[in-house]
C-alpha cells in the first residue's frame, strides 16, 4: 500500500513537472507579431505599391483593416493597394484583431521625362543637339519647336484625312470631284468644308497644306497635267513659279515608277509626286496621301458629282505597295527646301497654328 502511494505520488510528481513545463499555447498566441511590409517605401505619382500583413505565419492581408493619413497623397484599398496621389508624406495604419502596426511612405514627383513635341498623330522626342529624329513619320525636326516643312505638311494632311475619317463614319458623303460646280477646286480646306459637297481630287491634299504653311498663295494650285508637268509651274500662267523657285527644289523623276525611286531611296517624306494627270504625296512609312481615285473609295450613284465612277472617299492614307502608285511614272518630285520655315501648320484640332 505504501509502495503504491509512493508510485501514485511520484507520477503525479512528473505530470506536474511537465505540465509546467509545457508553454501556454492562449500567452504565446496573444504575443504573435503583426507584421506589415511594402514593395517599395518611396513611390512617384500615379504608381503604387502592395502591403503585405501577416500575423505570426498566417497571411491576413485580406482580413486586416487600413486607413491612410491623408488620401490627398495615397490613397489604400481594403486589400491593401496604395496608390500615390501627391508629393508628399503619408502613414497607412494597419490594423488586425487587436494589434496596430503604422508603415510611413513618401510620395515624390514622377521622373522628369525628355521634352515630347505633338502635333497630329506625329510623337518627337527633343534630346540633345540641333535636331531630333521623330519616330512616324521619319523626318527631321529642329529642337525649337519649329516644325520643317515635311512635318508641318505631313501634320496637315493628318488633320485633313481625320476630319474626312470623322464625317463618313457619321455617314457623310466625300466626294471625288474636279469642278466647282460640286466641290471647291481651290482655297483651303476650311473654305471647301463650308461648301453644300464635301470631297476632293489626287491635288487637293497638296494644295490645302501648301496654302497653309504659306507655301503658296491661297489663290494659286498646281498639280501633274496631262503631259506630266507642273501645272502654272512648267505650263499654264506660272503664278507658283516664283514662290516653287523660293521655297520648293524641283527634282526630274525621270519617269522612273515610285516604286523604283523608293528602292532607290530617291524619296523623301514630305515629297510632292507628280505625274500624268495625278498627284500624291508620300507619307512615310511606306504610306502615301491619295486623295483621288488612288484613295479607298467606294461607288455610290446616289452622288451627285461630276466623276463618272461616282467615287466616294472613305479614307486619304494609304500604303503605297501593291497598288497604281507604286508603278505611277513619275515626272517631277516637288520637295520643301531645309530652308523653307512654315508660317502656319495645323495642330491635332485643326486650328491654324503659328509656326514660330
Amino acid at each position: 500500500m505504501r509502495r503504491t502511494k509512493k508510485q501514485i505520488l511520484m507520477i503525479m510528481t512528473i505530470v506536474i513537472a511537465v505540465l509546467t513545463m509545457m508553454p501556454n499555447t492562449a500567452e504565446a498566441a496573444s504575443k504573435n507579431p503583426l507584421t506589415v511590409s511594402v514593395n517599395a517605401k518611396k513611390l512617384a505619382v500615379k504608381k503604387s505599391a502592395q502591403l503585405k500583413v501577416k500575423y505570426g505565419k498566417k497571411n491576413v492581408t485580406k482580413k486586416a483593416k487600413y486607413k491612410t493619413s491623408s488620401k490627398k497623397i495615397a490613397t489604400v484599398s481594403k486589400y491593401g493597394k496604395i496608390v500615390a496621389k501627391k508629393a508628399g508624406k503619408v502613414t497607412i495604419t494597419v490594423k488586425y484583431k487587436n494589434k496596430t502596426r503604422k508603415v510611413k511612405l513618401t510620395i515624390v514627383k514622377p521622373p522628369v521625362k525628355k521634352q515630347q513635341i505633338t502635333s497630329s498623330v506625329i510623337k518627337i522626342t527633343a534630346d540633345k543637339g540641333t535636331h531630333v529624329q521623330i519616330s512616324d513619320p521619319k523626318i527631321v525636326v529642329n529642337a525649337m519647336k519649329r516644325l520643317t516643312g515635311p512635318e508641318a505638311l505631313i501634320a496637315c494632311g493628318n488633320y485633313y484625312n481625320s476630319v474626312l475619317e470623322k464625317a463618313t463614319a457619321k455617314g457623310e458623303k466625300w466626294v471625288y470631284s474636279n469642278s466647282n460646280k460640286y466641290v471647291l477646286q481651290g482655297g483651303t480646306f476650311d473654305q471647301m468644308l463650308k461648301g453644300k459637297l464635301r470631297g476632293g481630287n489626287c491635288g487637293s491634299i497638296a494644295n490645302w497644306a501648301f496654302r497653309d504653311m504659306g507655301v503658296i498663295s491661297s489663290n494659286h494650285g498646281f498639280y501633274g497635267d496631262s503631259t506630266g508637268s507642273i501645272r502654272h509651274y512648267h505650263t499654264g500662267t506660272l503664278t507658283v513659279k516664283e514662290e516653287f523657285d523660293k521655297n520648293c527644289i524641283i527634282i526630274n523623276g525621270d519617269k522612273k515608277s515610285f516604286g523604283t525611286l523608293m528602292k532607290e531611296g530617291k524619296i523623301k517624306t514630305g515629297d510632292v509626286i507628280i505625274g500624268k494627270s495625278h498627284t500624291f504625296i508620300y507619307r512615310g512609312n511606306g504610306t502615301v496621301f491619295a486623295s483621288g481615285h488612288d484613295a479607298k473609295w467606294h461607288t455610290d450613284k446616289s452622288v451627285e458629282t461630276d466623276d463618272p465612277k461616282k467615287a466616294v472617299f472613305e479614307t486619304w492614307v494609304r500604303t503605297y505597295q501593291g497598288t497604281s502608285n507604286e508603278r505611277f511614272k513619275v515626272y517631277y518630285i516637288i520637295r520643301l527646301k531645309n530652308s523653307f520655315v512654315p508660317e502656319y501648320y495645323r495642330s491635332k484640332n485643326g486650328k491654324l497654328v503659328k509656326n514660330k
